[in-house]
């Protein structure tokens, strides 16, 4: 996209898809540094404890993926949906499907989905995996989620 090009929501839709898909190629080479980049560290400290280190979780966690011999078999991205602003910030619910191996279980696939942020109108994204995250919590990251329920996790065209 070029300098000063105006980011409409059809192409904002395109930007949150490719770095959505930028950030799954991150947690399927299982790159902690390259997934706290794509990540909205803060938006997954107010989730948590106060002295919830994100990035040092995230450290652990791939670091010990690799240590165990296990690993992702696939991370598919579905198409962004429940677009919404508040406060010149953009939010989109981006649904996945993944595939672990490993960890002394046999193969099995998980749909969830990520919380898109943008603080920039759609140039930039920034990630927070909201699969089990309770409604409240939810609505902590994304308030302009109004649904009564959590999203659903099935994908279409996501293939299994």
């Amino acid at each position: 996209m070029g300098v000063g090009m105006a980011v409409t929501a059809a192409n904002s839709s395109s930007v949150v898809l490719q770095q959505a898909s930028q950030l799954a190629a991150c947690i399927r080479a299982l790159d902690a540094s390259c997934v706290i980049r794509l990540s909205d560290a803060d938006a997954y400290r107010k989730v948590n404890a106060p002295d919830y280190d994100f990035e040092a979780t995230q450290t652990r966690f791939f670091a010990g993926l690799k240590k165990q011999g296990a690993g992702y078999t696939r991370f598919d991205i579905g198409v962004p949906m429940a677009s919404s602003t508040q406060g010149g910030i953009e939010y989109q619910i981006v649904p996945f499907t993944l595939g672990l191996r490993g960890l002394d279980v046999p193969r099995k696939v998980v749909r969830g989905y990520f919380v898109a942020i943008s603080r920039d109108a759609g140039r930039t994204w920034r990630f927070v995996d909201a699969t089990g995250l309770d409604l409240k919590q939810l609505r902590t990251v994304m308030p302009t989620y109004s649904s009564a329920s959590l999203p659903l996790f099935g994908m279409p065209n996501a293939g299994t």
